[in-house]
C-alpha cells in the first residue's frame, strides 16, 4: 500500500517528488530483501526452540526453583524462554541468604561467578558446577588465555599476537566483554593514533582475522564432557568488521564440527560449567578468539534448554 501510494504522489507532482518516490521504493525493497535472507534463521531458530520444548515437556524430572542473578540485557529473552515450559525462576542480585533457598543459582557475570566462587560452601549443593578462580581469571584475560593456548599445544587455534603483522591488525582491551576498548587498525598512521594505548598494560595488539562470518559455541561442560551445546552464526555485510559492535546482518543455528578440539581444551583449562567460544573459520582453519566462563547474552533465549539438560544430567 505505501509504495502504491508513493506512486500516485510522484504521478501527480513532478521530478522533486520522484527523487523521493525512488528513495522510498529502494528503502521498501532492501527491507523486503533483508526479510527474506533473514527468514530461513528465524524459522530454524524457532523450530530449535519449539523441539527443545517438546523435549522438556514430556521430561519426568521434577522442576526445580531457580535463582538467576540480574543482567538486564539478558532477562526479558530469559523469562520469555522459561515461561514457555511453565518453570518459575526468579532475578536477583546474588548474596548470601538467596543463594541458599534455591534449588539452582544461575550466575550471569564475571561478577556473580567470582562471588560464588568465593562462597562455595554456601552453594556445594548446586547443580551447575563454578569454575576455580583461577579459571575465571584466565579466561576472562585475554592475554592470560593467549599465553594458555601457546603453552599447552593450542597456538594454532590463536590469531597472532607477536612477530611480524601486517595491517589490518586489532587492538584489545584485557579484560572487556562486547568488544569494548576494541579498535582495528588499517595502517601505520592509524597505528600512531592508537600508540599510547597500545603501550598500556591493560590493552594489546592481535593480528586481525576477516571474514563475514563470526560464531559463538555454548557448551555445558561436566565432568571433562559436553552435555549440551549451541552453535551460533553470524553474518556480517563486510569481512572486516568488530564482533558486539557492528551490526550483524542475520544469526542463525548451526552444527559445531570442532567439538572434539573445544572439549581438549577445555579439559586442558580445568573447566566446569556453561561457557561460550568466539571463533572464526579463516581459509578452513579454526581461529579461536576467546572463551567466555560465563552465560553469553546469546544463550538467553537458549538458556532453558542448558538447564533442562543440566537436569537429566543429575
Amino acid at each position: 500500500m505505501p509504495v502504491i501510494i508513493l506512486l500516485k504522489v510522484k504521478f501527480w507532482s513532478g521530478k522533486r517528488e520522484f527523487k523521493i518516490v525512488s528513495y522510498m521504493i529502494n528503502e521498501f525493497c532492501i527491507k523486503v530483501i533483508y526479510n527474506l535472507i533473514n527468514l530461513g534463521p528465524r524459522i530454524k531458530k524457532k523450530l530449535f526452540i519449539h523441539k527443545e520444548i517438546i523435549k522438556i515437556k514430556f521430561s519426568s524430572k521434577p522442576k526445580w526453583t531457580i535463582l538467576i542473578s540480574k543482567r538486564p540485557d539478558s532477562e526479558i529473552k530469559i523469562r520469555k524462554a522459561f515461561k514457555r515450559i511453565n518453570q518459575f525462576i526468579h532475578f536477583d542480585n546474588l548474596n548470601f541468604y538467596n543463594i541458599t533457598i534455591y534449588d539452582l543459582v544461575v550466575p550471569l557475570s564475571i561478577t556473580d561467578l567470582r562471588f560464588l566462587n568465593n562462597h562455595k560452601e554456601l552453594i556445594q549443593h548446586n547443580p551447575l558446577p563454578i569454575p576455580s578462580m583461577e579459571v575465571i581469571n584466565l579466561c576472562n584475560d585475554k592475554v592470560l588465555f593467549q599465553q594458555f593456548m601457546e603453552k599447552f599445544g593450542f597456538a594454532a587455534y590463536t590469531p597472532k599476537c607477536s612477530g611480524q603483522l601486517s595491517f589490518p591488525v586489532i587492538i584489545k582491551k584485557r579484560e572487556a566483554e562486547y568488544s569494548v576498548g576494541s579498535e582495528i587498525i588499517y595502517d601505520r598512521n592509524n597505528f600512531i593514533k592508537y600508540k599510547k594505548l597500545i603501550q598500556e598494560e591493560d590493552y594489546f595488539i592481535q593480528e586481525f582475522i576477516p571474514g563475514k562470518k563470526e560464531y559463538s559455541t555454548h557448551l555445558l561442560f561436566i565432568d571433562n564432557k559436553i552435555h549440551k551445546s549451541l552453535t551460533l552464526q553470524y553474518k556480517y555485510e563486510k569481512s572486516i568488521h568488530i564482533h558486539g559492535k557492528d551490526e550483524v546482518l542475520f544469526t542463525k543455528v548451526v552444527s559445531c564440527p570442532y567439538l572434539k578440539i573445544f572439549a581438549a581444551i577445555l579439559s586442558s583449562i580445568e573447566f566446569v560449567g556453561i561457557c561460550c567460544i568466539d571463533y572464526k573459520v579463516y581459509k578452513g582453519k579454526l581461529i579461536i578468539f576467546e572463551i567466555n566462563p560465563f552465560i553469553g547474552t546469546s544463550l538467553a533465549e537458549f538458556l532453558f534448554s542448558f538447564i533442562y539438560e543440566l537436569n537429566e544430567a543429575c
